[in-house]
């Protein structure tokens, strides 16, 4: 009956119109057309959207549209799988399938994402100049002694297990209103000719270590206490989803408008600051990276093995080689779906920048024919012997290694390798947001081994054998790359809370606590 109204309705105005059309001669017709007419538009009449709200609400359109088809496609392959005959075939097939269809939908969501690129570069640019501006206070004051100051000493480990011990001392000087200093020799790549000094420009342009009262801190509060500090032993960090003070609110805020991993972004600029190269390491750089094609696309490959899974200090596990490069073909299957989307028809060359210190990999990369892959084989051989990896040439191959990697277009890698890790923060300053650049085979970012995400519960989940989740709760747990997070409730995993995992829908990413609370004590809580 609704529908023959709107019929009628939609015929009776029709005849009014052709009859107003008809009778344009009559006065009193043609007033009450004119009238009828400005009443129509009164009510049709809003403001035209742009182009960029158009597409916006075409894209989600698209997105909610293929979501669906994708859980109707996923019922019908589950289905399909338990019909077949030939059970692991089907399962090779749908994997293959949905893949595809996750894939697109990635595609179509970056299509909004682009919308919203002009004003993000913005937000991004000022962010960084606060961030400048925030450490240069600090390392370079007007008056040396406004400031306290905090001198470290870098760990005795590899250089990116160094760079990052350098990195959380920087955190504690900005943190506690200090001028930081590192300890230049120490370096396991230096003997006594070279220090840090050789290789990295100075922390401050304008303040050395002050005469005074130094003491030695082993806590946060003493290092609050204490205007002159020096920090001998390990960096004092904290496991779990913790920031330092120096990390507002608003700074954190800020970074979310327009990246993904707010603690990569910043970490990224501080460690850049840090591993500025001095004029001759720089010129070093520059000629290793000019022997590097760089033409595009091109994936960053890191294998770490050698005593990264034989040292009873690492939690590393072995990788076969096959496992990073099957997250290499999905990446450049994927590239190609977006190539056809813009409309090129020139075939991807698929090209791979491998960096490793196992010799026996580049044999394996024989089996790939269809891969170019690029990269110092001389330095593989020296960095898998000790005794030529832990020198000062060593030191500046590694640097370049890290450096090469962050200027590739995607990074597969292990992220409890301290070069991975350092490799995918050096790519946060060279891209607005590189967030989403990495895959990682083992641990997400962040504190390899704890748990790195704090979460609040939006959805309940009750199921038998994981964690029951009622909304707002608070819970804390690390990626396990199967749509899950391990992890327990907030609070807890210290004192004896179990392990269990929790989807990844039923929560929503809450920023990190500080390491100190409100009263200055130090917070142990994940």
């Amino acid at each position: 009956m609704r529908r023959n109204a709107k019929v009628v309705a939609f015929v009776a105005m029709s005849v009014f119109v052709i009859q107003c059309l008809i009778n344009k001669t009559f006065p009193k017709q043609n007033e009450s057309c004119t009238k009828q007419k400005t009443e129509i538009n009164a009510v049709v009449s809003v403001k035209l959207p742009t182009a960029t709200h158009i597409k916006r609400a075409k894209y989600a359109r698209e997105i909610r549209e293929e979501l669906q088809n994708l859980w109707y496609a996923t019922e019908f392959e589950f289905e399909r799988v338990l019909t077949s005959n030939d059970r692991k075939r089907s399962i090779v097939q749908t994997e293959k399938d949905l893949l595809h269809r996750i894939w697109a939908l990635e595609i179509q969501v970056e299509n909004v994402q682009s919308l919203d690129i002009t004003w993000q570069v913005d937000v991004a640019n000022k962010t960084t100049n606060i961030v400048s501006d925030l450490i240069d206070s600090h390392q370079n004051p007007n008056k040396c002694n406004e400031r306290g100051q905090l001198f470290g000493h870098p760990e005795r480990c590899g250089y990116g297990c160094m760079v990052h011990n350098m990195l959380h001392q920087f955190f504690m000087a900005l943190s506690n209103n200090k001028t930081w200093f590192t300890y230049p020799v120490g370096c396991v790549y230096l003997n006594g000719k070279l220090t840090l000094k050789n290789f990295f420009q100075p922390l401050s342009k304008n303040c050395s270590l002050r005469p005074g009262d130094w003491k030695e801190v082993t806590s946060h509060k003493d290092l609050k206490e204490n205007e002159l500090s020096y920090l001998l032993s390990e960096h004092m960090a904290v496991a779990g989803p913790h920031r330092y003070s120096a990390f507002t609110d608003d700074l954190w805020n800020s970074i979310e408008l327009f990246h993904g991993k707010p603690r990569a972004w910043l970490a990224g600029q501080l460690v850049r600051y840090i591993t500025r190269p001095t004029q001759q390491l720089n010129e070093g750089f520059n000629n290793l990276v000019e022997k590097v094609d760089f033409t595009r696309p091109l994936v960053g490959l890191h294998v770490r093995r050698s005593d990264k899974l034989t040292s009873e200090d690492e939690h590393a596990d072995f990788h076969l080689f096959s496992q990073y490069m099957k997250h290499v073909d999905e990446w450049y299957d994927k590239y190609e779906m977006r190539q056809i989307i813009d409309g090129s028809i020139n075939k991807v060359k698929r090209r791979v920048y491998l960096a490793t210190d196992d010799p026996g990999i580049w044999n394996e990369t024989l089996n790939y024919k269809e891969y170019e892959f690029i990269g110092q084989r001389k330095f593989t051989e020296r960095e898998s012997d000790e005794k030529t990896r832990d020198t000062p040439y060593g030191l500046v191959q590694i640097a370049n290694e890290i450096n090469i990697l962050s200027m590739c277009d995607f990074i597969v890698c292990t992220l409890s390798s301290e070069v991975g890790t350092l490799a995918y923060e050096y790519m946060q300053t060279l891209n607005l947001n590189a967030a989403d650049r990495v895959l990682s085979l083992d641990a997400e970012y962040g504190v390899a081994g704890f748990p790195v995400d704090l979460h609040r519960v939006v959805y309940s989940h009750n199921v038998e054998g994981e964690l029951s989740l009622e909304p707002g709760m608070l819970v804390t747990g690390y990626q396990q790359w199967n749509g899950y997070f391990n992890g327990s409730y907030h609070g807890k995993l210290l004192s004896g809370g179990n392990w269990k995992l929790y989807p990844s829908y039923s929560v929503e990413a809450l920023p990190p606590r500080f390491i100190l609370d409100k009263n200055g004590q130090l917070d142990l809580k994940i």
